[in-house]
């Protein structure tokens, strides 16, 4: 073992990891690779990559972009062709990865977990069983905070988005001033959508879409420029972690989320969803980024880089714009398969208001 990894695993012991720990990295480093599937956003994959080239300079991480049905359909490819390329899938929930999930390509994730605190229920936020998206149990969610759409408190009044709530959409005023990360498509775009089919009902969200003309975005990083500088007075499914950069540029701006309860919000899980693939090809350095990842002083550099609030109760929320997750309010929870079918009626409610 060289001095850096011996160093690591030292310190593992030291800080109550225990020779569990120190075992599975052993294991991990003679693998010396782990793939990753994991979110589009720079911020997450920037920080995930870092943190662990640092702490397991031993261990290579191989990332992939894995947002989409294409990334999904790939592995499935490449899997009925006995080729088990990837470890680890860090990313947003689609019905390709439930499906995969429901075929037995991913694992259950408690048997994997070898940190006592990563057992606890006292760790998290929330109900272990109701962290997980799917029935199996295989996908967990490490992340869980209300998003909402924002708002240019610049050109639209407060007090009349307090008022109205998301009812405020409808406004004729604000006809064409809408961005919106294409909900036609996978992503989070669509999960505002399908937030709005429920909460607005079917009309209103009709009336959105046809009589609004809200400006479609195949990112959501030009949603959140058309927002800030001025271009649109409302944006849906805009890219949180961006609203630091505009800051650090220092232009003025600001904008909000009309709100963060049950009745203007849904829980989003941050694109961050954990799932490790049955069979790894690198089976210790996946499992060994499994409890990585979910330990604290991670969960916090992640929250942190990426604007995604950790369900760690030791991990204080970044609450972006005040969106802090209220306990005991029911959100609609957009992204678990109990959801998939009011998500096909959603899309395809869509797709026949406006054809692509």
């Amino acid at each position: 073992m060289s001095s850096s990894s011996k160093s690591w695993a030292q310190s593992g012991a030291q800080s109550g990891k225990g020779a569990e720990w120190d075992r599975l990295v052993a294991a991990a480093e003679k693998e010396g690779l782990i793939a990753v599937g994991g979110p589009l956003d720079p911020a997450a994959r920037d920080y995930t990559t870092r943190a662990w080239a640092k702490e397991f300079p031993r261990i290579e991480m191989q990332w992939t972009v894995a947002g989409g049905f294409e990334w999904a359909s790939r592995v499935r490819m490449e899997r009925a062709g006995s080729k088990f390329l990837w470890d680890i899938y860090l990313d947003g929930p689609n019905i390709e990865i439930y499906q995969m999930a429901a075929e037995g390509t991913l694992s259950e994730v408690t048997p994997q977990l070898i940190l006592p605190d990563l057992k606890d229920a006292k760790t998290w936020r929330r109900p272990w069983d109701d962290m997980f998206l799917d029935h199996g149990k295989k996908m967990l969610s490490m992340f869980a905070s209300p998003s909402s759409v924002w708002f240019n408190a610049k050109t639209v009044d407060p007090a009349k988005v307090a008022a109205q709530g998301l009812n405020i959409l409808l406004d004729p005023a604000y006809k064409g001033r809408i961005a919106w990360f294409d909900p036609r498509t996978a992503g989070p775009g669509l999960n505002f959508a399908v937030m709005l089919y429920v909460l607005l009902g079917k009309d209103g969200l009709r009336q959105l879409v046809v009589d609004q003309e809200p400006v479609f975005y195949n990112r959501g990083s030009p949603v959140t420029e058309a927002l800030v500088r001025g271009k649109a007075d409302f944006g849906i499914a805009i890219q949180n972690s961006d609203l630091q950069k505009y800051q650090q540029s220092g232009l003025s701006f600001d904008v909000r989320p009309i709100g963060h309860d049950a009745k203007t919000s849904y829980l989003g899980f941050g694109g961050a969803v954990l799932a490790i693939f049955n069979p790894a090809p690198h089976p210790n350095a996946a499992k060994l980024f499994l409890n990585w990842v979910l330990t604290q002083p991670v969960q916090d550099g992640f929250s942190h880089a990426s604007q995604w609030d950790s369900t760690r109760t030791d991990v204080p929320p970044i609450g972006a714009g005040g969106m802090v997750f209220i306990p005991g309010e029911h959100y609609v929870e957009v992204q678990k398969e109990n959801m998939l079918p009011t998500r096909d009626e959603a899309m395809n409610y869509l797709r026949g208001l406006r054809p692509q």
